[in-house]
């Protein structure tokens, strides 16, 4: 049996925990931020909760549910049959997440689901548990955001970053599971040894983690006790086997390596023993060397090049800005004395700082540490290379040394990281130069601007999906796009005259300008780039994560994807056409060609359609729109999946439909197809045969986002046809009127 997950994690390592948690057998991953929605068997949440070194928590979901009143929240609480989750004899407590507006505090929410669990229990068995909120034995999770509420058992029983390891921590300790996946982008991999050093250990937590990945050894081992323990699922046996097999890859990696592998250094003799003492309680103190000593004698002498990681201290923690350029200096210093051939990563939330190190940065990654968003450098410290130089003025020769920066970033998403060109960082118009900034500021104006604009009307408009920014400035050609929680950047392909450089730089610049606009982590920001269309080119696949997440357009939630395809599963413009067919189609048969996604379909049956059929020739959207169907639960009977060429099906098809939605694409040559699809060539012949289907009462909607298309003229003499195109473009298009056209089409009377 397949147990439906939320397990949460620092911002900004949603995509590695999504990577890590597939490895540990979880399936129908769904990202969100600062966490992961996931489904997997007993055996699976057993491996998470005891290999994961990314997760925080692991919450077993007993309800999710939409929620418009407090009464709604508690009905969904003491529907659970709780009784059947823990045994009335355990004590628990409730940690609830998230305001709305409705529950203006989170203990009241709280307060909700424990009354909820104790009603249950009440009804059921006559008795109530008790509420323990120091040491309860179940830990209950719930959360609330907008509308959506979810409530589950935290099977791990507090926070994974909690190791057991470490009980002295030095000034400004780094929660593990984000020292794992800071290793993680610094290279650090299971099974592959190299040296590891630290310069400003503090408790050695960076030098701990690298120990335990590098060796294999499952981060919990240590752990006391875990939450799944205490609920009546539990199966003992299969706990202990999982668990042993944990504690034999750990003494057969002890066995296999027998030397120091990791070497600390801190100037406070303070934290050195900390950091002994917390090697110790993790069992690998015999891998780690820790050792005083200030900065200003670091010479580490290794027989071959590793990984220097180090979380020196930074503006939030220090106030002596003097003093603190004054320690990246000589730490830079330190790096191009000592360090050649080695690979660095700093981590700083300060840009400054960072320069003072005089190193020229290969990449950077966002992360959330603690409140602070900091970014993790990573450096490569090439023996006689220019990179251990301090910066010198702009060499032009690095523009042409890498001169397809443009085709490797487009046509991909950059969702969990923040690539920092070398070529840019060199050139005029690098984050660094008063251009830049410029450019930052202009497009953040106009966002905010945007924003503003769009408030009221986000308040009518009942999504959470919808475009921010459509090229408004011409030099920014991108679209800027919402969904929930996310936010997508497309790029419009440039002309062959563009130069390159500066339209990687005018696209750096806007995506900081988001990024800053709406406070985003790494995590919620996706990149796109779109190219003129040809052929099945939109369905190109980009990626196999299967990173579905559900965004709100009225009743209905919709299941989109910013990172495997081109496309996202949902076309925001149509969004009044769906609006359109839901309020018209009650007690009608409704007709989908061209289907995709099969969005429209969900708000035809929301909206009280009696059947459906969705048509459309893509494996792909048909088991999308499956999924669709499923997340607003859809009576699979009565509404249909057909996967078939349209033109096929439409002369083969004998059924008559009240409403049909046809919006073909502007060109199609489908592997399945024997011929070539043109709208504009095509449309007469399309309609006719569409028709054919149509109730004569019916009503046919046609819509299609071919630039310059125009109706043929013939069709009036047939048919009734009333172009309704400005009535179904929605205030956030506005700005790009011509997106699509669209006409109502009905039999003459």
């Amino acid at each position: 049996m397949k147990n439906r997950l939320f397990i949460t994690c620092p911002k900004g390592v949603e995509l590695l925990l999504e990577d890590e948690v597939q490895t540990l057998g979880l399936d129908s991953i769904q990202q969100s931020v600062g966490g992961i929605f996931a489904e997997g068997d007993l055996a699976a949440v057993y491996r998470v909760c005891l290999w994961s070194r990314l997760a925080n928590r692991v919450i077993w979901l007993l309800a999710e549910a939409e929620v418009r009143t407090k009464e709604d929240l508690y009905r969904s609480v003491r529907d659970v049959y709780w009784p059947g989750c823990f045994a009335l004899n355990k004590t628990f407590s409730v940690d609830f997440k998230g305001t709305n507006r409705f529950i203006k505090h989170s203990n009241y929410g709280g307060q909700l689901v424990k009354d909820g669990i104790v009603d249950a229990f009440n009804a059921e068995v006559g008795e109530r548990p008790n509420v323990d909120s120091q040491s309860a034995q179940v830990h209950i999770f719930a959360s609330v955001k907008r509308n959506r509420f979810v409530v589950g058992v935290d099977m791990a029983g507090g926070s994974l970053h909690r190791r057991g390891y470490r009980l002295a921590g030095a000034k400004a300790p780094l929660k593990e599971n984000l020292a794992a996946a800071l290793l993680v982008r610094a290279g650090v991999k299971t099974g592959e040894i190299q040296p590891v050093v630290d310069p400003m250990c503090g408790s050695g937590t960076l030098l701990i983690e690298a120990i335990l990945t590098m060796l294999n050894i499952a981060p919990a081992i240590q752990r006391p006790s875990f939450g799944f323990e205490q609920i009546l699922r539990h199966q003992p046996a299969l706990w202990m086997e999982i668990y042993q097999d944990a504690v034999d890859k750990r003494d057969a990696a002890f066995a296999n390596e027998a030397r120091v592998m990791a070497y600390g250094f801190d100037a406070d003799g303070r934290s050195i023993m900390a950091a002994r003492d917390n090697a110790t309680r993790a069992g690998v103190a015999e891998f780690i060397e820790f050792k005083p000593q200030s900065l200003k004698d670091f010479s580490p002498s290794l027989p071959e090049p590793g990984v220097l990681v180090c979380n020196p201290p930074y503006g939030e923690r220090l106030s002596d800005r003097n003093q603190l350029f004054g320690l990246y200096q000589l730490l830079g210093q330190k790096l191009r004395q000592h360090c050649e051939g080695w690979e660095a990563a700093i981590l700083s939330s300060d840009d400054d700082l960072i320069k003072a190190l005089g190193l020229q940065k290969s990449r950077a990654y966002q992360f959330m540490n603690g409140a602070l968003k900091a970014q993790w450098v990573l450096f490569k410290l090439y023996r006689k290379d220019k990179s251990l130089n301090p910066p010198a003025e702009p060499d032009p020769s690095v523009k042409s040394s890498d001169g397809n920066v443009w085709e490797k970033s487009a046509a991909r998403i950059r969702s969990n990281e923040q690539a920092v060109s070398t070529s840019s960082e060199n050139t005029a118009d690098g984050p660094q130069s008063e251009r830049f900034k410029k450019g930052v500021d202009m497009v953040s104006n106009r966002l905010r601007k945007n924003r503003k604009h769009l408030k009221k009307w986000l308040k009518r408009a009942d999504t959470d999906a919808y475009r921010i920014y459509d090229a408004d400035m011409p030099e920014y050609a991108f679209a800027l796009d919402c969904y929930g929680e996310f936010f997508q950047i497309t790029e419009y392909s440039a002309p062959k005259s563009v130069d390159k450089f500066a339209a990687f730089s005018r696209r750096q610049q806007f995506e900081e300008a988001v990024r800053e606009v709406f406070e985003l982590t790494p995590g919620q920001l996706f990149f796109k780039e779109r190219t003129r269309q040809k052929g099945t080119s939109q369905y190109v696949k980009l990626d196999d994560s299967k990173a579905f997440f559900r965004v709100q357009e009225g009743n209905a939630h919709l299941l989109v994807n910013l990172k495997d395809y081109l496309d996202t599963g949902l076309f925001l413009d149509h969004r009044p056409v769906r609006k359109m067919i839901g309020e018209q189609a009650k007690g009608k048969r409704f007709l989908n060609l061209f289907a995709y996604t099969s969005a429209a379909t969900v708000q035809a049956a929301q909206g009280g359609a009696l059947a459906s059929v969705s048509v459309d020739m893509s494996q792909t959207y048909q088991s999308w729109s499956l999924r669709n169907f499923k997340a607003n639960r859809l009576d699979l009977k009565r509404h249909l999946l057909v996967r078939a060429n349209v033109i096929d099906w439409l002369s083969e098809a004998r059924d008559q439909f009240d409403l049909i939605f046809l919006d073909p694409p502007s060109f199609s040559n489908s592997k399945r197809m024997d011929d070539t699809f043109d709208v504009q060539r095509d449309h007469v012949n399309l309609i006719h045969k569409t028709m054919g289907r149509l109730d004569q009462e019916g009503t046919l909607i046609f819509s299609n986002n071919r630039r310059g298309f125009r109706l043929d003229k013939v069709l009036e003499s047939h048919f009734d046809i009333q172009d309704i195109t400005a009535k179904t473009i929605d205030e956030d298009f506005k700005r790009n009127a011509k997106i699509h056209q669209c006409w109502i089409i009905s039999h003459k009377k």
